[in-house]
């Protein structure tokens, strides 16, 4: 089935996930180990018990949710973004 080239490139893909998640999981850690006052060990377990939480309503649900919020979210930016635009123009002089 194939030259290996999927199972290369499924690795890749699995490398690049694991560190895009890594750097916020680093910054995450650190917050919750010293506003809780827990141990770093102590806040890396509960932040990988919530992810595995979360993992367990499926990526498709997980997608579904996060892609709407973010596009509603995005609207009011733009919205507010036109209303500033409008603002600013109508206060500016006319040369």
């Amino acid at each position: 089935c194939g030259d290996g080239g999927g199972l290369l490139y499924a690795w890749m893909l699995f490398g690049a996930m694991l560190a895009a998640a890594l750097a916020p999981m680093v910054a995450l850690e650190e917050l919750f180990a010293q506003k809780l006052c827990l141990s770093r060990k102590a806040a890396a377990f509960i932040l990988a018990l919530f992810g595995s939480l979360g993992a367990l309503g499926g990526f498709d649900n997980l997608v579904g949710i996060v892609y709407t919020f973010c596009g509603y979210f995005g609207l009011l930016v733009l919205i507010g973004i036109a209303v500033n635009f409008f603002a600013r123009k109508k206060d500016e002089p006319n040369c």
